[in-house]
């Protein structure tokens, strides 16, 4: 008895992290600090030529918290994405990915995971783990648009965590910003009804092609066998 449950829990969690909505190809349409006006953009194909946004707030020492910006100068956008899945845990969450490429031609890949704080049927309200009430990520799925909404963070060299000194960042609660984001793909999720349809429709597909395969291939040998009598026949 043992042995099937252990069957049944490893397969829940190799069935966990599955994919659910993808929406891709996102751009920054708006972005609420006028020292970022120059960042927004009206497709994901004009993603390109981004300083380093430290230099507009012309500040080394602060960052924007829980976006998909680095701090350095981007050649342009590879991909920008969010996507939904259910955890291995059974939580509802989003991962906003991002890839890129650095005017001296390096290329980086990251990502800021969400879970799931509350939902209605067109939107849900996304949080990190910590500091949720200070960052939070907004779907709008009728739209196609993401809002995250954030704070500025400032690099502490004498900053106290569990009793003593550890360099890290403060937030600045004050200092609040906004992204707005618009997607320009959306990749529903199927439901277990839908895969099952889809591969059974793939598999009619297949088997019709493979008849077709069939009856060419022969067609084909019995020409080829009327050929080699036709010929048998001459030279007899």
């Amino acid at each position: 008895m043992k042995r099937y449950l252990t069957i049944i829990f490893v397969s829940l969690l190799l069935s966990g992290n599955g994919y659910a909505d993808l929406y891709s190809n996102c751009y920054f349409d708006r972005i609420s600090d006028s020292r970022l006006k120059s960042f927004e953009r009206k497709s994901f194909n004009e993603m390109i030529n981004f300083p380093n946004y430290q230099d507009l707030i012309k500040n080394k020492f602060r960052q924007i918290a829980k976006i998909p910006l680095p701090t350095a100068n981007i050649e342009k956008f590879t991909d920008l994405e969010f996507q939904t899945f259910t955890s291995s845990y059974g939580a509802d969450e989003g991962k906003l990915n991002f890839g890129f490429i650095k005017t001296d031609g390096t290329v980086g890949v990251d990502y800021h995971t969400f879970r799931l704080a509350a939902a209605t049927d067109d939107l849900k309200e996304y949080s990190p783990r910590f500091d949720k009430k200070h960052k939070k990520l907004y779907l709008i799925k009728s739209k196609n648009e993401i809002q995250i909404q954030t704070i500025y963070q400032r690099w502490n060299e004498n900053k106290i965590s569990e009793n003593r000194f550890t360099p890290g960042w403060d937030n600045l609660k004050d200092e609040k910003i906004t992204f707005f984001l618009k997607c320009e793909k959306y990749q529903k999720k199927l439901t277990p009804k839908e895969r099952r349809q889809k591969k059974k429709k793939a598999f009619k597909i297949e088997n019709y092609n493979s008849l077709i395969i069939i009856i060419v291939g022969l067609l084909n040998l019995i020409v080829l066998s009327l050929l080699l009598w036709r010929t048998f026949r001459k030279n007899k």
